[in-house]
């Protein structure tokens, strides 16, 4: 059809690189007001007002020549009179967001700090804090846009059009933009006090009430009150100690409090979308209005009670020192989205309905493995959290909803991760190049019964979320010179990787290297697990394929996360220079995954950060 189509219809990735160009501008402001009165030696109140200003514009232009603009041309192409004309105009296209966030935080605080005699000593503080955040967006796309000339054209996004060749029937013209608006709103009040024995006995209490306007419109709905306390034993004081050579820091440390997290998944108020109405010659359609979210009085603050245990140490001489701590929490009334009988009209609704319980330890050491004109210093952290849900009040999700998740939600099940990774069993290819899969313990191709198998028979691989952490920050300086380079390893945790799905390949081009290893031909199945394309296809057969345990692997990872370079210049006796350069998102040095993929970056390469920045010091 190029003799009668007004673009090129073919794709080819290389050439098309450079067709379309996205920019994203962020400016913030920043201003804080400090105001401290000294009332006595001991006393003082302080008042803090803070303003926070943030602003996103986000510009995507795609170029005339640009397979996204001559898709769509082409897709809405019709032949008359001998003629080939398109609804959409000939010309770029470009999409504009905008978004705006302020921010207003005051805060009035008492303070008191006192010594009583040689051995006492007490600190405290009282306040309250207040903090209302309004976020304001809007977005809108243009046709037939000229970007030397700044013009574009009118489109009718309310009519259907029929596509070229009556190959997708009838559609309307796809539109870009929205108007969202939103307010936060946070009340808080609370105190803190330590007293201190000796310099080596501490004992600290800290109370507080949050509210927030995200909750249900009970006051012990909206108000969340929470408390903490702990003791602390620094061992290297005590007599016992001050003749050994090892440490000179060496303090026991525990803590039992509860916190609040007020998730800003939703609202204890209905959300409700309208739509305007519309008038053309081909429709007309009054306005109306649907429910998006349904209001939930009952929601509260989610509360999590952690106790830890921790070590802080020392050696002599300052060559080592770090921590070693051990950490249990429990977590009630989690959030979730849950499950709703569809005769009520909705799908889902956010509730308050699991409970949570998890433990790990954290250790962190630092160490001067080299002092001199050449110096090198290790900062090294390891940490491991392994969580459990306990209990669950709401309904149990379905085998698709569950799957489809992939991890990055919340999907309660007792005794799983709150992140959890399922698959459908996987039997790979039959001679027919079809996925097969264990239905009652028997292979089946009934893909309908298959995504629909119970829970029970869905193989649970772990969290999406990595059970260890660790990270190796290592300094190097020579004089003036400084270079820093940051070690990030994750494991434990699992991702659902992409494939080929014909689906998205017939319906919306969407193609995955996948597919030239794909089955072709009588004895594929012993050489590839990729089923053969089909058309015309079966969505469950694709369902099927795409949620099963040939696509979930390890997400373990080593990365370079960050690069620091510094090197400090001497101007005279009064001024120090200090220039930086710095690179974020480095690079992968290993993966464990056998498909080379970046579990963190699926389908865009990290973007790598640079930064420059200079610092001038007055020296006394």
């Amino acid at each position: 059809y190029n003799d009668i189509l007004l673009k090129d219809w073919s794709y080819n990735p290389l050439t098309d690189l450079n067709k379309s160009n996205s920019q994203t501008a962020v400016d913030q402001f920043q201003a804080n007001i400090n105001i401290e009165y000294k009332v006595a030696p001991f006393l003082t109140i302080n008042a803090l007002y803070n303003y926070m200003q943030e602003s996103t514009e986000q510009t995507t232009n795609y170029q005339e020549e640009s397979y996204w603009v001559r898709n769509l041309i082409n897709m809405y192409s019709q032949i008359i009179d001998g003629k080939t004309i398109s609804a959409v105009p000939i010309g770029g296209i470009m999409n504009k967001s905008y978004a705006k966030l302020a921010s207003h935080q005051g805060r009035l605080q008492v303070n008191f700090d006192r010594s009583f005699g040689e051995y006492h000593h007490i600190t405290a503080m009282t306040g309250a804090e207040l903090s209302t955040q309004p976020n304001n967006s809007y977005a809108f796309g243009l046709y037939g846009y000229n970007d030397h000339l700044k013009t574009f054209q009118n489109v009718d996004y309310t009519s259907s059009y029929p596509t070229f060749q009556n190959i997708f029937g009838q559609m309307s013209i796809p539109s870009y933009g929205d108007i969202n608006s939103r307010l936060n709103r946070m009340v808080s009040v609370y105190a803190n006090a330590a007293y201190t024995i000796k310099n080596r006995y501490i004992f600290n209490i800290s109370a507080r009430r949050d509210a927030s306007n995200t909750f249900g419109v009970g006051t012990n709905r909206r108000w969340n009150p929470l408390w903490s306390s702990g003791l602390a034993w620094d061992l290297s004081k005590e007599r016992i100690f001050k003749n050994q050579q090892i440490f000179d820091l060496l303090k026991l440390r525990t803590t039992l409090g509860h916190s609040g997290n007020s998730g800003g998944m939703g609202s204890s108020l209905p959300i409700i979308y309208y739509v305007p109405s519309t008038n053309n010659m081909i429709n007309k359609i009054d306005p109306f209005a649907f429910i998006e979210s349904l209001p939930n009085e009952d929601l509260k603050w989610e509360n999590v009670r952690m106790l830890n245990f921790g070590l802080d140490f020392r050696t002599k001489g300052g060559r080592l020192n770090g921590s070693i701590e051990y950490f249990k929490k429990k977590s009630t009334d989690l959030f979730s989205y849950d499950p709703l009988d569809q005769t009520t009209g909705m799908v889902q609704m956010l509730r308050n309905v699991a409970e949570l319980r998890g433990n790990g330890y954290d250790l962190k050491l630092s160490t001067e493995n080299i002092r001199s004109t050449f110096s090198w210093n290790t900062d090294a952290w390891f940490s491991y959290v392994k969580d459990n849900v306990t209990k669950f009040y709401g309904n149990d999700p379905n085998t698709i909803n569950l799957i489809n998740s992939k991890g990055t939600s919340r999907s309660p099940i007792i005794q799983k991760s709150l992140y959890p990774i399922y698959a459908l069993r996987y039997a790979g290819l039959n001679d027919s190049g079809d996925p097969v899969g264990y239905l009652n313990n028997e292979k089946s191709t009934d893909y309908t019964k298959l995504i629909a198998d119970s829970l029970q028979y869905l193989h649970y691989y772990g969290s999406a979320l990595p059970t260890y952490q660790a990270s190796f920050r290592n300094s190097f300086t020579f004089k003036g010179a400084t270079l820093n380079v940051n070690i990030l390893c994750k494991w434990g945790h699992y991702f659902v990787k992409p494939s080929i799905n014909y689906v998205d390949l017939f319906n919306n081009m969407k193609g995955h290297p996948d597919f030239e290893k794909r089955w072709q031909k009588s004895g594929d199945e012993n050489i590839t697990d990729i089923p053969a394309m089909i058309y015309p296809y079966n969505s469950n057969r694709e369902v099927f394929y795409k949620y099963s345990e040939r696509n979930v692997e390890s997400a373990a990872t080593i990365r370079i996360q960050d690069i620091n370079i510094s090197y400090r210049f001497q101007l005279g006796q009064k001024l120090r220079l200090t220039a930086r350069f710095m690179v974020g998102n480095v690079g992968l040095i290993w993966r464990a995954n056998k498909s080379k993929l970046d579990p963190e970056y699926l389908y865009l390469p990290p973007t790598r950060n640079f930064s420059i920045g200079i610092n001038l010091q007055t020296l006394n």
